[in-house]
């Protein structure tokens, strides 16, 4: 969708329903037990709802709103205003929420706005919280244009703009200052778990060359990727420099049915090559229903390429970690984790994780590594007792690759110090 910014999820009790609140940095507030109910697929719809708020840039222009009513509190125009916009609003992220789904996924989401709406909605107390306040009228107009829904977002601007009018024409003169705050709430959704509707993360299921193949034909005119369910028209081929194979002249990428692409290329013997399927950056590796497939690579050397090259393309393994994955008494004076892997690896690392269940870095540390750039070190700071855990790269984060940028597969390493 185009929305970059991380966006943290919180289940927790003070939620009545979905609502996305902050000033700079906007949490998902969930309420509890929330994600348990519902499943995957329905999540997702909850979730494209949420970031169309964040993408409209509902935030500051909630805050801006709020502004304007504090200045305007006695003019009824004003009021009637915020309330059209907070309709228009939903309607418009409903929309969007819609364009980055599959045609026979409207119905199961028209069918999760009326569930969320019958045991989620409630109205919102303050400007920095904003919930799903709906009536009778409200919601049959969602349900109308969900229904009718085309590809076209032009309308929503107009509740906007008469807002904005009616309170910067009239009786004071209001500052246009808008700070950065909370968006609106969304819907959850009450899909149907069919197989029309659970689609999750497409994923690859062949490439050719295979990844890491080391002997590959270099009279090869094409790579190609196949995924296990029907694809959107775009791609994204990602990747640069030396180790990423030239097209020939006039050939382009193209599709060669919905679910296998092709990249034209000319390839060199005994040399080392890289292509990007997707990245964080350029996502148009997509399902008809317009998930994104994660970012990944092939990376294989052609035939006549000596280990040197070869090593590029390995896998890295992890061959020593300290302590040991499933550690259930660790020394908590231990100052440092560490991992070594069986191949000099890049200059990146993804220790990831969070919350009281990552290790406290000292202050003024941070993590390194060795000289021969295969042991990476994490300074830490132990409490006695304590069970951690901690990812060495994750599906999101993939900075452990090897020298050649080939990423480590994830791995969760957890331990329990000694009292």
């Amino acid at each position: 969708m185009g929305v970059y910014a991380p966006l943290a999820l919180i289940e927790t009790d003070a939620a009545a329903s979905p609502a996305l609140y902050g000033f700079i940095r906007p949490r998902l507030l969930l309420p509890a037990g929330l994600t348990e109910s519902f499943s995957l697929p329905e999540l997702r719809h909850v979730f494209l709802h949420e970031l169309g708020h964040v993408k409209r840039g509902d935030i500051p222009l909630n805050w801006l709103t709020t502004l304007l009513l504090i200045l305007h509190w006695f003019n009824p125009l004003v009021w009637y205003a915020f309330r059209r916009m907070q309709a228009d609003r939903e309607l418009a992220c409903d929309a969007l929420a819609l364009s980055y789904s599959g045609d026979r996924e409207r119905q199961f989401y028209g069918r999760t706005v009326i569930k969320v709406l019958e045991h989620f909605s409630c109205p919102a107390r303050s400007p920095d919280m904003v919930g799903i306040l709906e009536n009778r009228n409200q919601m049959k107009a969602r349900i109308r244009m969900i229904k009718k829904f085309e590809k076209t977002n032009g309308w929503p601007v107009a509740a906007v703009a008469l807002f904005i009018g009616l309170a910067l024409v009239g009786f004071t003169g209001a500052q246009s200052g808008a700070g950065a705050g909370p968006t609106a709430a969304n819907p959850r959704s009450a899909i149907e778990n069919s197989p029309a509707t659970a689609e999750g993360r497409p994923n690859i299921i062949a490439t050719s060359p295979r990844v890491g193949e080391t002997d590959v034909n270099p009279a090869i005119t094409q790579i190609t990727v196949t995924f296990d369910r029907d694809m959107g028209k775009g791609f994204s081929w990602t990747g640069g420099g030396a180790d990423y194979p030239p097209s020939p002249a006039g050939q382009r990428a193209h599709w060669l049915n919905k679910r296998t692409c092709v990249l034209p290329v000319k390839l060199q013997a005994a040399h080392y090559y890289r292509v990007g399927i997707n990245s964080k950056s350029y996502r148009n590796f997509r399902s008809a229903g317009g998930l994104s497939a994660r970012p990944t690579a092939i990376y294989f050397t052609t035939r006549g390429a000596g280990r040197q090259l070869q090593r590029l393309a390995a896998k890295p393994k992890i061959m020593r970690l300290i302590p040991k994955n499933g550690a259930k008494d660790v020394n908590p004076n231990l100052t440092e984790i560490s991992v070594t892997f069986s191949v000099p690896m890049g200059a990146g690392f993804s220790w990831t994780g969070g919350g009281p269940d990552f290790p406290t870095i000292p202050k003024g540390k941070k993590p390194y590594w060795t000289e021969d750039h295969k042991t990476c070190v994490l300074p830490v700071k132990l409490e006695p007792g304590h069970t951690y855990r901690l990812g060495i790269n994750s599906p999101s984060y993939k900075s452990f690759q090897s020298s050649g940028g080939v990423p480590l597969a994830p791995v969760v390493l957890r331990f329990t110090t000694r009292k």
